[in-house]
């Protein structure tokens, strides 16, 4: 773009330097041939200025766009184990969608199914339900004392 700027500048100084005159149909149309030139350059220089400002007005809502999408549809993507060499692979939740599509490892090139992935991903929820329950701490005790007190406070 600055290099058209540079150019213009160049035939209006080529002009100057000829002292072509405004008296002449030739000088007449020349001068005006280059005004319009550097107008044109002017125009083309303030579209890229604001094209440049709407590309970055863009990509911003395009990151705004996919942290709303994360936040309103979820994860698109689940982290599974390869069955062969156990690197974490991630894998798009739309293709556990078709049951004949053949998932490959990126690492040890194993081929394995959608089926693997859901088994892994069933296993991997009830383990993490089996955790929650070692965590959860429950006093039964506790329950009937409150109960009892209830029961007391009723009567009196």
């Amino acid at each position: 773009m600055f290099d058209l700027r540079e150019r213009v500048s160049y035939l209006k100084g080529l002009l100057d330097g000829l002292d072509i005159s405004d008296g002449t149909k030739e000088g007449k149309a020349i001068k005006a041939v280059v005004e319009v030139l550097d107008e044109i350059v002017d125009a083309i220089m303030e579209l890229t200025f604001v094209q440049e400002d709407l590309l970055d007005y863009v990509d911003c809502i395009d990151e705004d766009l996919a942290a709303l999408e994360d936040t309103v549809y979820g994860e698109r993507f689940v982290e599974i184990e390869c069955p062969n060499c156990g690197e974490l692979i991630s894998i798009d939740l739309s293709v556990l969608e078709d049951d004949d599509t053949e998932i490959i490892c990126p690492f040890c090139g194993d081929v394995f199914s959608t089926e693997d992935v859901t088994r892994q991903m069933c296993r991997s929820f009830r383990q993490h339900c089996e955790d929650l329950e070692e965590d959860w701490y429950f006093d039964e005790d506790w329950d009937v004392e409150e109960d009892e007190d209830d029961d007391d406070e009723e009567e009196e």
